[in-house]
């Protein structure tokens, strides 16, 4: 099985091909701007320096976010547009799980707990359940005000705590918050949990929002 997979839920993007389960490309970058494009033809001479064609592909795997609206439009507008013409699958994923299984050797008794800056006053948390069996357990992101973080991550058995955000909720959340490890999803966590997890992965994705949408008057 080949797959492309892709993250850009943070400034720092990546993708990566998998084939049979292991990498043969995998390639970061820092993007400007959400809606830059440069990543794109990088991502386009990988595919062609190992001889695969979008139409060879088994399935291309996204990070869903939580995270940067328009960089994780920017993936699923243009994996849509690799699998279109040949059919291709494209399947999602919670970033917030890809940083999960990333960390999952430093799960206390077996549980992970991803969180971000949702801003607005509120953090985004999304609990991960190791146990024995081999099923990922995983909660939906949601939001926690910031003056309940502390109180919130206690009442879950005070897990270990990672976040692509950990500099700047430093800064906003209340001094007797946990100790937050920085942590940022990568392509091949990505396809990792396509690959070991399957059941968490969505056909037909998109973004995980979290505030409800706004909209101005007519």
């Amino acid at each position: 099985m080949t797959i492309l997979s892709i993250d850009r839920s943070t400034p720092h993007g990546s993708f990566a091909i998998m084939r049979d389960g292991e990498p043969v490309a995998f390639s970061e970058f820092d993007e400007p701007a959400p809606r830059s494009p440069e990543w794109f033809p990088a991502m386009a001479a990988a595919l062609a320096a190992h001889g695969i064609a979008p139409s060879g592909l088994d399935a291309i795997v996204v990070g869903t976010g939580p995270g940067s609206f328009s960089g994780i439009r920017a993936v699923l507008a243009a994996a849509q547009g690799l699998a279109l013409p040949a059919g291709v699958p494209v399947w999602g994923v919670l970033s917030s799980s890809a940083i999960a299984v990333s960390r999952r050797g430093a799960a206390q008794g077996g549980r992970i707990a991803v969180v971000g800056d949702a801003r607005k006053g509120c953090a985004w948390l999304a609990m991960h359940d190791f146990g024995a069996d081999p099923s990922l357990k995983c909660a939906a992101p949601r939001l926690v005000p910031y003056a309940d973080f502390a109180s919130e991550i206690a009442s879950l058995g005070s897990p270990a705590v990672f976040s692509p955000d950990a500099v700047r909720l430093a800064s906003v959340l209340p001094a007797q918050s946990p100790k937050i490890e920085p942590a940022a999803p990568t392509a091949l966590d990505v396809a990792r949990i396509f690959i070991e997890y399957p059941s968490a992965a969505v056909r037909d994705p998109v973004p995980a929002y979290l505030h409800p949408a706004v909209t101005s008057p007519r």
